[in-house]
């Protein structure tokens, strides 16, 4: 299409078309840059996505080691639980070998409470 409007210009002024060389190398050109301007915002893309990610990571991490360290494992469930978007309403637990210690048992109990999942389904290794 750009070649044959610049074909009809040119007619009309009796200037000489471009070289079909010349024409190829500008195309290349441009697809070279294009190339480069897309890879360039998908490097600035991928770069916040990564830096996102890992500060996300970061101030979770920061957070459990820090500001929850005093905090009962309740209420660090149920402020954890108020920051996802979705929260379950199920959980169920599969207890291997290992017996399970009635502290454990409690533990779990509190922890679903808080964060307010409402079924608990205990399987030991007979069903």
């Amino acid at each position: 299409m750009i070649l044959f409007q610049l074909k009809t210009i040119y007619q009309y002024r009796e200037i000489p078309i471009l070289s079909m060389a010349v024409t190829n190398v500008l195309y290349n050109l441009f697809l070279l840059l294009a190339k480069l301007v897309f890879t360039f915002l998908h490097l600035i893309y991928s770069g916040f996505q990564y830096f996102n990610l890992n500060w996300t990571l970061f101030k979770r991490k920061w957070v459990e080691t820090f500001v929850m360290r005093g905090v009962n494992s309740e209420l660090y469930v149920s402020r954890f639980v108020t920051g996802l978007k979705e929260s379950p309403t199920h959980l169920g637990v599969i207890i291997g070998d290992d017996v399970i210690e009635a502290e454990d048992f409690t533990n779990i109990i509190l922890w679903c409470i808080a964060a307010g999942i409402s079924f608990l389904t205990v399987y030991d290794q007979k069903g």
